[in-house]
């Protein structure tokens, strides 16, 4: 009988540590309307390319694609010198680099470049004061993380210095902080209809 106890309480301690460990790790984070739209297209796009994981690569096309969730990204590259179907195509070949796998993957999880990007976009997001991750600081976390994706944009006429980029993304946002999860769909309203 004191074995069998001492068993259960071994099991007990073993289960729920193991499970407090697993959860400890696991961090949710709010993300605006169209930040979310843009996240699951990345994946979208690892998982029609049968990639095993979703990278920045994946997320960087996401932004800049054609009909994509978000015009961020074309609307910000209409402002530079840069040509946007050289940065599509410059983006997608990235996106495209890693193996597809038989059978097809359901899912693409994060890689860990991919959270790496996440959780620098959530640092501009807190220097900031917002309260949402939204497609610019996304842009931003992987400009901020992730060397090759970078160089692509900065290739095709994005800044490649952070603070300048920053501050071309506030002309975009404004300096109000981001509390709405479809706070995005405001600015596209605003830019769509508001007149000088």
């Amino acid at each position: 009988p004191l074995l069998l106890l001492l068993l259960m309480l071994f099991f007990f301690f073993f289960f729920f540590f193991a499970f407090a460990l697993a959860g400890a790790g696991a961090k949710e984070i709010r993300v605006t309307e169209k930040a979310q739209a843009v996240l699951e297209d990345a994946e979208r796009l690892a998982v029609e390319r049968a990639h095993a994981i979703t990278a920045p690569g994946h997320l960087a096309f996401a932004l800049f694609r054609d009909g994509g969730p978000s015009d961020l990204g074309p609307r910000v590259v209409s402002q530079l010198t840069a040509d946007l179907p050289s940065l599509r195509k410059a983006l997608l070949k990235l996106a495209e680099a890693f193996p597809s796998q038989k059978p097809r993957p359901q899912k693409a999880p994060w890689s860990t470049n991919m959270k790496e990007a996440v959780a620098a976009a959530e640092v501009w997001m807190q220097e900031r004061g917002d309260s949402f991750v939204a497609v610019p600081h996304l842009l931003l976390g992987i400009m901020a993380s992730n060397k090759k994706v970078a160089e692509a944009l900065a290739a095709q006429g994005l800044p490649r210095d952070l603070d300048k980029l920053k501050e071309l993304l506030e002309k975009r946002i404004g300096k109000r902080p981001i509390e709405s999860a479809s706070v995005e769909n405001t600015y596209d309203a605003l830019e769509k209809y508001a007149t000088d």
